[in-house]
């Protein structure tokens, strides 16, 4: 009886180990959950970073007193809006004004020709311009062209998968393919008045050195232009007529000499992805490119 017994409670015991497939579902989840996590912080860290970015450029162009500079304010404002953390816009400032590191605020340019024929101007603002570079030669390397090789005959022959074997990214002078220029950004709202307002600002900007403006389609935003040395004063003349919580930007901008539209579609598609890369580096301020208009319009479809 007691062998019996034996057998019969090993036998129990066997049978309490058998496999389960529940926690697969539960393990699907939350992958699904990671997933979709990691994507809004890339989002998330994507906004703080262009927010940063701004308030560097408008404390470069007006300084880091947002009683005076309209532009500071008005990106401040915007940024608190959007949920940056309060920590994130003073290591910006603090960045941008030259508080953290001794050579926080060295402002650095780099001209980079992309794809054979795609002038591309990188502004850095960087404390350790040997770091700076080797990220940005990180990024360019990425969007190199893919290329095989193989041995036919004791010679080595090289394909190149791109358009064109040209298709890479280095440091060259571009200065040449752009204006530098200040802008202007204003918001003036889809109202009767607004074709009387512009041509109010655009008095306004003339009359400082203001010299032409352009209406962005489907937006409020209208932009005046000037030479890089009448940027202050035309700022100025338009805040004074606008008011300055209508000025979204004040700053000086590379524009392509000659707006260049005839490039195939899969190097528009490269250029804005190696951007975007740039843009998404903490040194970089502003990116511009040969094809800046063909971007824009890419964007808005």
């Amino acid at each position: 009886m007691r062998i019996g017994l034996a057998v019969v409670r090993k036998s129990c015991l066997r049978r309490c180990f058998t496999q389960s497939h529940f926690l697969s579902s539960g393990h699907n989840k939350w992958s699904k959950i990671k997933d979709k996590k990691g994507a809004a912080d890339v989002k998330k860290s994507s906004v703080y970073t262009k927010a940063a970015r701004d308030i560097t450029v408008a404390i470069r162009s007006g300084g880091s007193d947002p009683n005076v500079n309209g532009t500071l304010a008005n990106i401040l404002k915007a940024a608190k809006a959007i949920g940056v953390p309060k920590d994130n816009i003073e290591k910006a400032i603090a960045r941008a004004t030259g508080e953290i590191g001794k050579d926080a605020n060295s402002y650095v340019v780099y001209e980079v020709m992309a794809y054979g024929s795609v002038g591309v101007i990188v502004e850095c603002l960087t404390d350790n311009g040997t770091r700076t570079i080797y990220k940005l030669r990180e990024i360019f390397n990425e969007y190199r062209p893919v290329i095989y090789s193989f041995y036919i005959i004791g010679y080595k022959i090289l394909i190149s998968l791109s358009p064109s074997f040209l298709c890479s990214c280095h440091l060259a002078p571009v200065k040449y393919m752009f204006d530098k220029i200040g802008r202007v950004q204003v918001s003036v709202p889809q109202t009767a008045e607004r074709d009387s307002r512009i041509e109010t600002i655009l008095e306004a900007a003339g009359s400082v050195g203001g010299e032409d403006f352009e209406i962005l389609e489907d937006s409020d935003i209208v932009e005046y232009f000037c030479p890089p040395e009448s940027l202050d004063g035309m700022t100025k003349a338009i805040s004074q007529v606008s008011g300055s919580d209508t000025v979204v930007s004040s700053e000086s901008i590379f524009r392509a000499k000659d707006a260049v539209n005839d490039f195939e579609e899969s190097l528009v598609e490269k250029v804005m992805g190696m951007k975007d890369a740039l843009e998404g580096n903490e040194d970089c301020v502003r990116v511009w490119t040969t094809i800046d208009s063909r971007i824009c319009a890419n964007d808005d479809e």
